[in-house]
């Protein structure tokens, strides 16, 4: 008797098209790997007209299920206020959705029956995609194991954006961060305690992980961030005598937000001494009103908003700037620049967890290092401004670094290598 296909619900906080953010190219390879594996239910929120159209586009993989949800400064406010009032995480009140709830109900409903295991329509894996979603799981599930994939540490990135809140009128934030920290420390591990297995996309957030629920120590695995190299593709030639950088990702992204920020107050002045006429395209997902005030109040920065397609727009740019001062995970923009064979130029946090497997060594270096470098990192105000002027006025600097990011993508970070790695897993833990 042949064994059917599982059934698979995949609970994702963002629709994994189009290819807009980080989050979206990794929840898109992800199900792309679960459609191969089983028969994949999504739901997810709807935040806007177009995604509608969106949703249906992953039909191919899926049964795609979306609910409205609309941000509002009037609902964080309900949800903050709840959050004080009952002691619980505003991360996940402000994702609490009672329609969703319902409907994840209804499809689980035949894992109660007593002959569940011979039915069809019984769901096999829940796959949690984003921390926030595995509220929408009831406790007492039986008969269904669960994967929780975390694309960060949810309280460990919160913790840091309460250290990065430097100005004056921002410090108020901090005591709210911080208690926001624990509370969702709390929530994590008690998910990580209900899941069969936990995914990090890095090995430093797997060992973040181990340390937050021992008990699971062996259920966590690594599964690194994959971009399709094909769709992210060099183009026929990139402009030489461009002075244009390019800065992409989801610009709601509170590390998006602040590395913007800090670029344009910190950098730009001082890259500018360099370069007068140097540019700057922002091209993101959803910007915050911050980040459309900040590019009207820039000279020399054009904020392209909401496109499906980023390609273009790296055609036409010479670099790529990841000045991000905190964040989790693995900043997938870093890799989609580096596949598209843009020199980067990024922080610490901008090339986060991304290094190559040859002799287990990390391979970001120094200029005129010996060993191979794929970016320029630089922490400091003042060197990331030279370092991008060293890029844009050195030809054979920027090629280096251009070829050197494509071949680690494509050897260690390709869609083939991170789509394999879910079903190794799945293989290994669930199926």
């Amino acid at each position: 008797m042949n064994r059917r296909r599982p059934n698979i619900l995949l609970l994702a906080d963002l629709i994994p098209w189009p290819l807009q953010s980080g989050g979206q190219i990794k929840s898109y390879r992800t199900l792309r790997a679960l459609a191969e594996i089983g028969d994949v239910t999504l739901v997810t929120f709807v935040r806007c007209p177009e995604d509608e159209a969106y949703l249906q586009a992953l039909q191919p993989f899926c049964d795609p299920y979306g609910f409205p949800l609309h941000r509002a400064g009037w609902r964080d406010a309900a949800a903050g206020a709840w959050s004080l009032l009952t002691s619980s995480s505003f991360f996940m009140n402000r994702n609490a959705h009672s329609a969703l709830q319902s409907f994840v109900n209804r499809l689980i409903a035949v894992n109660y029956a007593d002959d569940a295991e011979d039915s069809a329509d019984k769901i096999d894996i829940i796959h949690i995609d984003h921390l926030q979603m595995m509220q929408f799981v009831p406790l007492d599930i039986p008969a269904c194991k669960i994967v929780l994939d975390c694309h960060n540490v949810e309280y460990d990135l919160i913790r840091q954006m309460g250290q990065a809140t430097g100005d004056w009128a921002d410090l108020y934030l901090r005591p709210l961060y911080r208690l926001e920290s624990l509370r969702l420390k709390e929530v994590e591990r008690d998910a990580c305690l209900r899941a069969d297995a936990v995914l990090a996309v890095t090995e430093e957030d797997a060992m973040k992980f181990r340390a937050l629920a021992p008990e699971i120590a062996e259920r966590v695995r690594c599964a690194p961030i994959g971009v399709d190299t094909e769709y992210f593709q060099l183009p026929d030639c990139y402009p030489t005598d461009s002075r244009t950088l390019l800065f992409m990702g989801a610009m709601f992204w509170p590390p998006n937000v602040d590395a913007l920020r800090w670029f344009c107050d910190s950098i730009l002045p001082r890259l500018q001494h360099y370069i007068p006429d140097v540019r700057l395209m922002v091209v993101g997902a959803r910007p915050t009103q911050d980040v459309r005030d900040i590019a009207l109040a820039t000279p020399g920065i054009e904020l392209i908003a909401d496109t499906p397609d980023i390609r273009p727009y790296a055609a036409r740019a010479s670099a790529f700037i990841a000045p991000l001062r905190f964040g989790g995970g693995m900043p997938v923009k870093t890799l989609c620049a580096m596949a598209m064979g843009l020199p980067v130029i990024a922080t610490p946090s901008g090339v986060a967890g991304i290094y190559a497997t040859d002799d287990e060594e990390i391979v970001m270096k120094a200029k005129n290092s010996i060993s191979p470098c794929f970016a320029l990192v630089e922490s400091d105000a003042d060197r990331f401004a030279a370092a991008v002027a060293a890029v844009l006025t050195n030809a054979e600097l920027a090629a280096e670094l251009a070829e050197n990011g494509r071949e680690l993508v494509c050897a260690s970070y390709s869609a083939t290598v991170a789509e394999a790695r879910v079903k190794e897993i799945y293989g290994e833990l669930i199926l």
